[in-house]
């Protein structure tokens, strides 16, 4: 239930953004005449109406036919005539007249006009959010810039958690215009932070530092997902715990500065979580506790979902691509791709991986780079030649780190004994063979870091299996060996000023290498 003072509110901004809204379609080369208005309030109809009125029924200069499909008190001029449906007036519309046809009852004629241009609350509350703005900062004028920081912020909020109802996102504007005339100085994001319970979310101070970026969108999340406590039924468990949360949570008095007590405090978030607040008011004095302070009640820390991860790199991924002035409609097919799959929480195709690595990668941050690296998952190859398998991984994994690399990193090849799941005569020769061909590499290829003295002691340990006589010998050679040895090679970075292992920090890139004996 909305209060007489937002009710007032909401009824001086709505009806003039869907004036100047549809006069903007009325002008310019894709000029509308016919518009269909449906789903709003009577309040909304009388307001727009008595603008048209005082207007001449004029709409951006043009001579305007306006119908509504019943009878309004106090504007029954522009009722439907007797005999004449909706229907009848967008066949009749008079050369150089616009038509508006507001539909505050359904007609059986209503399927027929589906060809009309519908303007909605939804549409309204999206494509002109622009004339919303407009109508409702009367006391304070936004810059540019501000503009362009509500604008992101309320895209985020569509693209990562939802699209806010017309009359709360009336209510939002409305107090961010509020906010802004009565503290000279103050920032949007800190504007936007303040203004949050009227999207039916908890005020969250801390925000206004991250807004429209990825930690700030996480933070969102979960003001969100904490919000939505109040219009779900918990179950017995899951309730005990916020209560117990609750029992023990300490909160500041506020009492001194017009604010809640503590003791208020702990009963608006009890009723929160025990009943579903319908009163308006009553539910903005609950969201209108800070996030820092209900945060300890409401939210849990948890594991992020891998899905939840990916999102986080997909706003992050974003917002680094929109650094570079890339426009995300422009970008090849396969990267869009990618940035669709993440924004769903799914795993992307290597290629377009490796289209946004090898054509976007050199303007991203480091860290990012490596976290889709790291996504496009480990490099496999398998090979008889260990050495031409080395060089093949090596050049692979450096290449795209060119002008990366600090000074001292490294190329790794540590063997997997691991893999090997059992050494029996088989995996002893192939052991055995391995260090025939290839003892000593680690003197020929010094520039590597190599790590195989485990093969090597493995060799020496199981060289008696090898010449082992097994009554079924001659049945035996005649299968042919097949084993196989694995190698994870990895680009690390040097060993850090303290003295620390090069590889305890932070790895470049990595892939495995099969080494095939047969």
């Amino acid at each position: 239930m909305l209060s007489a003072q937002t009710k007032t509110m909401i009824e001086t901004v709505i009806p003039p953004a869907l004036h100047t809204f549809l006069s903007s379609h009325l002008q310019g080369s894709q000029a509308r005449r016919f518009f269909r208005l449906d789903g709003f309030d009577e309040a909304t109809y009388r307001g727009l109406l008595d603008l048209l009125r005082a207007g001449g029924n004029t709409l951006a200069g043009q001579p305007l036919w306006v119908r509504t499909t019943a009878s309004i008190p106090g504007y029954e001029e522009y009722a439907l005539e007797a005999g004449k449906s909706a229907t009848w007036y967008r066949n009749h519309v008079p050369p150089g007249h616009a038509l508006l046809l507001i539909f505050n009852r359904h007609t059986s004629d209503a399927q027929s006009l589906k060809d009309i241009y519908p303007v909605t609350e939804s549409l309204l509350a999206t494509e002109g959010l622009e004339h919303l703005v407009k109508a409702a900062f009367t006391d304070y004028q936004p810059s540019r810039s501000q503009i362009q920081v509500l604008d992101e912020f309320l895209a985020r909020l569509r693209r990562h958690l939802f699209q806010p109802q017309l009359r709360d996102l009336v209510a939002f504007l409305s107090a961010l215009n509020a906010h802004l005339g009565q503290h000279p100085g103050a920032t949007m994001e800190a504007a936007i932070a303040e203004s949050l319970p009227h999207l039916g979310l908890f005020h969250c101070h801390e925000l206004a530092d991250v807004l429209n970026t990825p930690k700030g969108d996480r933070l969102l999340r979960d003001v969100h997902r904490a919000a939505r406590l109040g219009v779900e039924l918990l179950d017995e468990t899951q309730l005990q715990a916020h209560l117990d949360r609750l029992a023990e949570a300490e909160f500041d008095d506020d009492s001194l500065y017009g604010g809640p007590s503590p003791e208020e405090k702990r009963d608006l978030l009890h009723r929160f979580l025990t009943e579903v607040l319908t009163d308006r008011d009553e539910l903005l004095r609950v969201l209108q506790l800070d996030w820092r302070e209900v945060a300890p009640v409401l939210h849990k820390s948890r594991r992020r979902t891998r899905a939840e991860r990916l999102r986080e790199l997909a706003a992050a991924l974003e917002d680094a691509l929109a650094g570079q002035q890339l426009e995300i409609s422009a970008l090849p097919d396969p990267v869009q791709d990618v940035l669709q799959d993440l924004a769903d929480g799914r795993e992307p195709e290597e290629e377009g991986l490796d289209a946004l690595l090898a054509n976007y990668g050199d303007g991203l941050p480091k860290s990012l780079r490596n976290k889709l690296r790291r996504l496009r998952g480990v490099r496999r190859l398998q090979s008889t030649d260990f050495i031409a398998g080395v060089t093949h991984l090596a050049v692979e994994l450096l290449s795209p780190l060119r002008g990366e690399l600090l000074e001292g990193a490294t190329l790794r090849v540590r063997f997997d004994d691991r893999a090997l799941e059992k050494i029996g005569r088989k995996e002893g020769e192939a052991l055995l063979a391995f260090r025939t061909l290839y003892g000593g590499v680690e003197e020929t290829m010094s520039h590597v870091q190599w790590d195989l003295s485990t093969l090597w002691n493995l060799a020496r340990q199981h060289a008696g299996l090898v010449g082992e006589e097994e009554e079924d010998e001659e049945g035996e050679r005649e299968k042919v060996i097949k084993v196989n040895l694995v190698f994870h090679i990895s680009v690390i970075a040097p060993p850090s000023p303290a003295g620390g292992r090069g590889d305890g920090g932070e790895g470049y890139a990595r892939a495995d290498l099969i080494w095939r004996y047969r």
